[in-house]
């Protein structure tokens, strides 16, 4: 079974029109891993970094090869 992996409460992506503005710059989740079944997620997490060198936010994946 392939599975998605994502942090759900890190958002990933911002609207990049304007300067960041917390609470005001719409933000979403859009950046995930697609892990074949042969692949095991130990931990996925999204970094905040408060949008400060991207529109997109860093996600760090940890997996353990074989089932």
């Amino acid at each position: 079974d392939w599975k998605f992996a994502y942090d759900p409460t890190t958002p990933t992506n911002r609207k990049a029109g304007d300067p960041y503005q917390k609470g005001k710059t719409f933000e979403t989740l859009i950046d995930f891993f697609l892990v074949s079944p042969n692949v095991k997620v130990v931990q996925v997490r999204g970094i905040n970094q408060k949008f400060q060198y991207s529109d997109h936010q860093p996600v760090q994946l940890t997996v353990a090869l074989g089932n």
